[in-house]
């Protein structure tokens, strides 16, 4: 192998082991990132209530953006009424996971209710994403 080479792929595994270790590959395990209880509870509550008021879209207008995913929403389904379970709201590494009891009906179906949780991330931006566990 020639010296230019092997000095290219030195600096590019120099390289790429830096990016890796800036971007936090190695497992952070520190809460840096993580938002409070108290955060993740009223990004949550803001989420949901765009949901229950027909208002998802305008959450990514909001400065700064909130982004919100949930199957249900996405399938349409209207949400009723929803019931956050104070008290369990839990940190896993960099989000906040809110579990939550919803009330939620489809177009042409009944109510039905649904155990969900939602995992509250603000790093690198605000966001609500339902992961329910299996």
């Amino acid at each position: 192998m020639s010296r230019s080479i092997r000095g290219r792929t030195t600096a590019a595994l120099i390289l790429g082991f830096g990016l890796a270790t800036a971007a936090g590959c190695g497992g952070q395990t520190g809460t840096g990132y993580a938002p409070t209880s108290d955060e993740a509870l009223a990004l949550t509550r803001t989420a949901l209530d765009a949901w229950s008021g027909g208002k998802v879209a305008e959450l990514s207008r909001r400065d700064p953006p909130l982004r919100f995913v949930d199957p249900a929403q996405a399938r349409g389904m209207a949400l009723i009424e929803y019931r956050i379970l104070d008290g369990e709201a839990r940190q896993t590494g960099p989000v906040v996971d809110v579990p939550v009891e919803l009330s939620v009906k489809a177009p042409k179906g009944k109510p039905q209710s649904i155990k969900a949780v939602y995992q509250v991330a603000t790093q690198p931006t605000a966001a609500v994403l339902r992961n329910d566990p299996d």
